[in-house]
């Protein structure tokens, strides 16, 4: 398994691009906990956990795109579901459930 604080670049010459999706997933798993924190209390844990994922992921130093669904749920915080959300994400550039979410809620709230 990899480490998920290794400090090396993986070959990128432009050390942002490592991270561009690192950085959209991890704002996109806070806005998602933000709009479960907002819909109401029954879903708290879910809360936590996407505000959890999104954490580790915004400090992760490697690229999320190249772990495979094993590697995702082998990181601490980041459950089935999540790495099925995280695949999504890479795969078509967007994800359903987040889509969804954001159409309860006023806009101010995620902006």
């Amino acid at each position: 398994m990899r480490n998920a604080c290794n400090l090396t670049l993986n070959g990128y010459s432009n050390p942002g691009e490592m991270y561009a999706v690192n950085k959209n997933l991890a704002k996109i798993f806070k806005e998602m906990a933000h709009i479960y924190a907002f819909l109401n209390d029954r879903n708290h844990f879910r809360a936590l956990a996407y505000d959890k994922a999104s954490r580790l992921i915004g400090n992760m130093e490697d690229d999320i795109s190249t772990y495979s669904e094993k590697e995702l749920e082998a990181l601490k915080g980041i459950g089935h579901g999540i790495a099925t959300k995280i695949e999504e994400y890479i795969a078509k550039g967007r994800i359903r459930k987040y889509e969804r979410l954001k159409s309860k809620v006023p806009i101010g709230l995620i902006r």
